[in-house]
């Protein structure tokens, strides 16, 4: 499984610096790298000859994130550019679209056994 310890570095206190908005947001993206989400949405959405510079599961996990916040379009993934400092630059509202534009017959299978499989290990 690929290493996703962006979180590291992070610690609660309360000074008042480094504050960041919609902190639920990082919980959020913790659990799924953590959980292993992330990493296993990776390989369904590969596709044969192409090398995108984001990771493509973190994207689909950046915009189920974008959602939780109240995103109702695509552009609104920029709701996460307060959090760059922290979660690293999100990605454009383009990315999303060509991401989610992956969603055929066979993707959308893949991508649910991988919650399936994500799903049986935290229930175990």
């Amino acid at each position: 499984m690929k290493d996703t310890s962006w979180d590291h570095a992070l610690e609660i206190t309360a000074d008042g610096h480094g504050l960041a908005g919609h902190a639920g947001a990082v919980l959020l993206r913790q659990f799924a790298d953590r959980l292993g989400l992330t990493a296993v949405l990776e390989p369904a959405l590969t596709m044969r000859g192409k090398f995108p510079q984001l990771s493509r599961g973190m994207v689909l996990v950046s915009t189920a994130i974008a959602i939780a916040l109240g995103a109702t379009a695509m552009a609104d993934i920029a709701v996460l550019d307060q959090l760059a400092p922290v979660l690293g630059t999100a990605p454009s509202g383009s990315t999303v679209r060509r991401v989610l534009g992956l969603a055929s017959d066979r993707v959308l299978v893949q991508v649910g056994q991988a919650r399936a499989r994500i799903r049986r290990h935290v229930w175990t």
